[in-house]
């Protein structure tokens, strides 16, 4: 039996391996592309998609982000996107990539 069908798996498995990908690439350029202290001290909660061509990137601020107000944090990661893209531009091979959405959660938050 092939694995290769059609049926609307391989697209959502193909999906969750760019999520897994973004991740890998966001992690390592948040680490060691920005002089940001607090882009650097924040982890990645998750990599999901979401509605059409979307993926919504969850981050975690630990200190010191997280006296800020999220709206601080978001526009950090909002000045530091066109990077985060390119990375993930040379990371994955794709003709085009889901637009990103960022979340922002502070450590120590309900649901945190």
């Amino acid at each position: 039996m092939s694995k290769r069908g059609g049926g609307s798996g391989g697209g959502d498995r193909k999906m969750l391996q760019l999520c897994a990908a973004i991740r890998r690439t966001l992690e390592l350029t948040l680490v060691g592309d920005f002089e940001d202290e607090v882009l650097q001290n924040m982890s990645i909660e998750s990599v999901e998609p979401v509605a059409g061509n979307r993926v919504q990137v969850m981050f975690m601020v630990h200190p010191p982000g997280s006296e800020l107000e999220k709206s601080e944090v978001l526009a950090r990661l909002e000045a530091a996107r066109p990077h985060m893209i390119e990375e993930i531009a040379r990371a994955v091979n794709r003709r085009s990539l889901p637009e990103l959405t960022f979340w922002v959660i502070k450590e120590g938050e309900p649901g945190a």
